[in-house]
């Protein structure tokens, strides 16, 4: 994976346009035209020296054409990317917001501080609900805090539930069975991009994802009824060929521990 040279999305390394803002990537633009190159020539090797002159001026002709091209997409494209760049950074809502979040920092810092160092992530992601605030703690625990939202969260939520007598409807068995489930593969699937935040959280915040770890896989066991044999199988159907989309197999494996 590459990061694409505008927008900074990751995309393949063969791309030569990215998918998210289209812009061209000039590097794989350029593998891929002197692949063509090399596959060409490689048909002239048959061909008498008449056609082989003929082809190579055409090659030569070509490669001009080309890599005029590619200069004029390279001048447009850095022209358009500095006229984005200096709207967003010049934008009077975007420096507005930025004092806004910050002001709001330097006033709600100190029980931050203070909750994080109590292991209360449910007050933080509460207070960090908008998401200006958001980019202010992209800097200071921003990886555990994310994992905390969007992998184990849901989790924390329905089991709290159940253990106050509360039973849990369908719909939201099915969900705790996939927060559960996207939680592990974020352990295990090291090539998706939540494997990144853990990986950059630093060991006193592994330790405290390593308890939340052991929290999700008793759920599994003791709530959703899960054996070890029944984890393997789903997680290889689930995650075994990639998808992590189909709601619809979460919603059948789900199906067969709901009592």
């Amino acid at each position: 994976m590459i990061r694409c040279n505008n927008c900074g999305a990751d995309i393949e390394e063969t791309q030569t346009q990215c998918p998210y803002c289209h812009a061209m990537q000039y590097e794989a633009s350029e593998k891929e035209y002197m692949n063509h190159l090399y596959k060409m020539n490689d048909t002239m090797d048959g061909l008498d020296e008449n056609a082989n002159r003929y082809i190579r001026n055409r090659i030569i002709c070509h490669a001009v054409i080309t890599l005029a091209a590619v200069a004029a997409a390279l001048l447009v494209g850095t022209a358009w990317g500095y006229t984005k760049y200096r709207s967003y950074y010049n934008s009077a809502s975007e420096r507005r917001e930025i004092a806004e979040g910050m002001a709001w920092y330097d006033e709600n810092v100190p029980q931050i501080n203070e909750a994080y160092e109590q292991g209360n992530f449910a007050d933080i992601s509460e207070v960090t609900a908008d998401s200006y605030k958001n980019k202010i703690l992209q800097q200071w625990k921003y990886n555990i805090l994310y994992i905390y939202k969007y992998a184990y969260s849901d989790t924390l939520r329905y089991d709290d539930k159940i253990a106050q007598g509360t039973p849990l409807e369908s719909y939201e068995f099915e969900n705790l069975y996939r927060s559960c489930m996207e939680y592990m593969n974020m352990l295990e699937g090291t090539d998706g991009y939540m494997y990144r935040y853990y990986k950059s959280c630093d060991a006193q915040e592994k330790e405290i994802i390593s308890t939340w770890t052991q929290h999700v896989k008793a759920v599994l066991t003791d709530t959703i009824g899960q054996s070890e044999a029944d984890y393997a199988a789903d997680y290889q159907a689930l995650y075994g060929n990639g998808d992590v989309s189909n709601y619809n197999m979460f919603r059948e494996k789900a199906q067969k521990y709901e009592k």
